[in-house]
């Protein structure tokens, strides 16, 4: 990628970037992202996959970052980052099997601040849940969908420790029982909470608010 390449994926005058499914794009086009540190503010690289540990070290004073889906990822270059860019309040991890609980412990101590974690088809459980609500009380947002060994322990602890929590995404996290999830439902009305069965209840209500009759009863 030349130099002019590389100045229009981080231009100057924007503070967002987007290289989702660019898939020839290069460490060098990070060196001119690191000249332009003041400016730079969110990088999304979704798909990204010949973007290595190396591009991703030069990225300074990040607010949001996106780095799922890249197969060279690792947990190292999550805890450097996170460790060096104490800005980030969005971090997407989503599609990355190699990110896990020690990941996601280093990364929450790292930012205490963080709003939002996208974490979905990661190899977490619930103790790196646990890591996260206890060391990021300011979260918002958290998916975790398709994250298999989270059981009903690690929803509870994000529940009860994250005060400003608005969003919890659970598809197919098929350990957390409807009966845990009822009463979540019930204990926290503030709280958003997306699981396969949830979100077809909603649907079936949507649609009968609606005007549509089903000829056959679904169960609930």
């Amino acid at each position: 990628m030349s130099d002019n390449d590389a100045q229009t994926m981080f231009p100057t005058i924007v503070g967002t970037s987007e290289a989702i499914a660019c898939f020839d794009i290069m460490d060098s086009a990070f060196e001119s992202a690191e000249r332009q540190s003041l400016a730079l503010r969110h990088v999304y690289l979704d798909g990204c996959c010949k973007v290595t540990d190396d591009a991703l070290t030069m990225l300074p004073k990040l607010t949001n970052l996106d780095l799922s889906n890249l197969p060279r990822l690792t947990p190292d270059t999550v805890t450097y980052i996170s460790s060096h860019c104490k800005n980030i309040r969005c971090l997407n991890l989503s599609l990355n099997a190699i990110i896990n609980d020690d990941c996601l412990e280093a990364l929450s101590k790292n930012l205490p601040g963080l709003w939002r974690l996208y974490c979905v088809s990661c190899c977490i459980s619930d103790r790196g849940i646990a890591a996260v609500a206890t060391n990021c009380p300011f979260l918002k947002c958290l998916d975790i969908g398709w994250c298999q060994d989270i059981t009903d322990i690690g929803v509870k602890s994000v529940t009860s420790q994250c005060a400003y929590l608005e969003y919890l995404g659970l598809i197919r996290c098929d350990k957390v029982t409807l009966a845990t999830m009822e009463q979540l439902v019930l204990k926290y009305p503030r709280v958003n909470f997306s699981t396969f069965i949830l979100e077809s209840r909603r649907l079936l209500e949507r649609a009968r608010r609606e005007g549509y009759v089903f000829d056959v009863e679904i169960s609930k």
